[in-house]
């Protein structure tokens, strides 16, 4: 069963609480405890230091115990009992009257220790070495030099161990009563504490894919709340931005594949008609197949961009001769530049050669040049050149892009409202396909008007600096 997070924290602190209780209740009783050992035991040291008096040892070493009476060591009903063996042979002088004719158990050194008493109680038992008193004034020994008496004092620990006992139901019960009152406080504090993140996990529960545009705000956000939900809503941003883009694309391409689908239906339609010679079938077919290959290659594109943003491009590195490369792309364009009478010049050194993804570099090429032509006014010119900022500058004679238009050249299917041409700006998506494909090639486009009314294109490496 899957806890809350309120039932979790709420019993991770009471559990830290039983913890806490646990250890000052153990500390306490630990301390008490020891007070009452020590009081009992000094009770028996003191009883002990009064039987060694009541002995007095004489300059023949000879022992006399005079027994001045205990009321504890007579009295049945709580007895006590001492034993005292006198030097030097540890024979018994003295035991108590409770005693009778048995012994009380000994250890080999002065100690305290527990053992049943005579008469099966449980007691405690207090072993010490002791001189008597000394009567021989003109046969002084000081008591270091004198063999010391082994008294043995015991008593029942009864009341000790009823007294601890009820002290251990005490801090027992205190401690579960404590317990269960700071349950009861932690739960509502946790409750209260937890209410925001409540109110969190409402507003982000409301968000749906029709309400990306809205924000999540909660009222009195903890602090450390603040970071994630202000990168919820961020991802919220980046979201609604890539549903509206993927919505403008979807648009976009409905109406670039739209208008040549109705220019292939209005030839073909013309084309059946009526009856058509080889020559007008066959001049029907080629213009049919020009608007095939326009779809194609807008396909092509859409399909490129597809995989550069599914990241599935695989970049190859091998010398390329750029002389050779941008004559290569410029071929399929000649026959379009010729009939709007465009003048190609390719500066590029034949020696020129870099070391890049020739695929991938073709096709920023061929769309930079496919762009050049399509744009620049009949009878302009085009030239590619390369200097030592750049990799590569396609210069074209103009018309110059519209300022408004240029931050916006390299988004997919922009176009502008001023004109380059008598078409007007169009820049579909193969500026697009350049922009993605830069990044993979370590290159950065960069488009700018010239003073001349010419308009060139720039490829820088990534590293390098590039104003307008």
């Amino acid at each position: 069963m899957r806890r809350t997070l309120r039932f979790r924290l709420t019993v991770s602190v009471v559990a830290a609480l039983a913890i806490v209780f646990a250890g000052f209740s153990a500390l306490v009783y630990t301390g008490f405890a020891r007070a009452l050992w020590r009081a009992f035991d000094e009770r028996l040291a003191s009883e002990s230091a009064a039987l060694a008096k009541m002995v007095d040892e004489h300059s023949d070493f000879t022992f006399y115990f005079e027994y001045t009476g205990f009321a504890d060591f007579e009295d049945a009903r709580r007895p006590a009992y001492f034993q005292i063996w006198r030097p030097p042979k540890d024979k018994v002088l003295a035991r108590s009257p409770l005693l009778g004719q048995g012994d009380l158990p000994r250890r080999p050194a002065p100690t305290v220790f527990h053992d049943r008493l005579p008469d099966g109680r449980p007691g405690r038992y207090y072993q010490a070495a002791l001189v008597g008193r000394w009567h021989s004034k003109s046969r002084p020994i000081p008591p270091a030099l004198r063999s010391p008496l082994i008294i043995v004092v015991a008593r029942a620990t009864d009341e000790v161990d009823a007294r601890l006992v009820r002290m251990r139901v005490l801090l027992g019960s205190f401690g579960m009563v404590a317990l269960l009152g700071s349950a009861a406080v932690v739960a509502f504090v946790v409750s209260r504490g937890l209410r925001p993140a409540a109110a969190l996990g409402e507003a982000i529960s409301r968000i749906d894919g029709t309400r990306l545009g809205e924000r999540i705000t909660v009222a009195d956000l903890p602090r450390e709340l603040e970071p994630p939900v202000a990168k919820l809503n961020e991802t919220l941003a980046r979201l609604d931005e890539f549903f509206a883009r993927e919505r403008r694309f979807t648009a976009d391409v409905s109406h670039e594949l739209r208008t040549p689908l109705a220019g292939l239906r209005a030839i073909l339609e013309v084309g059946a008609s009526r009856e058509r010679t080889a020559e007008e079938s066959r001049a029907i077919l080629e213009d049919a197949m020009a608007v095939v290959r326009q779809m194609h290659g807008l396909v092509e594109n859409l399909l490129m961009l597809a995989r550069v943003d599914a990241r599935e491009m695989e970049v190859a590195q091998e010398p390329v001769a750029l002389w050779a490369l941008v004559e290569d792309c410029w071929r399929p364009l000649g026959p379009q530049a010729r009939a709007r009478r465009l003048t190609f010049t390719n500066r590029l050194s034949p020696d020129d050669t870099v070391t890049t993804d020739p695929d991938k570099l073709r096709i920023v090429v061929a769309n930079l040049l496919s762009n050049a032509v399509q744009y620049t006014e009949e009878g302009g010119r085009i030239e590619v050149q390369r200097s030592d900022e750049t990799w590569l500058d396609v210069y074209d004679s103009g018309p110059p892009i519209p300022a408004e238009a240029l931050p916006r050249l390299f988004e997919r299917f922009y176009r502008g409202d001023a004109a380059r041409s008598s078409a007007g700006v169009h820049c579909g998506i193969g500026l697009a396909l350049v922009d993605a494909l830069c990044p993979l090639l370590g290159l950065r486009p960069l488009a700018s008007n010239l003073p001349d009314g010419g308009v060139r294109f720039r490829l820088f490496s990534s590293g390098s600096h590039a104003d307008g």
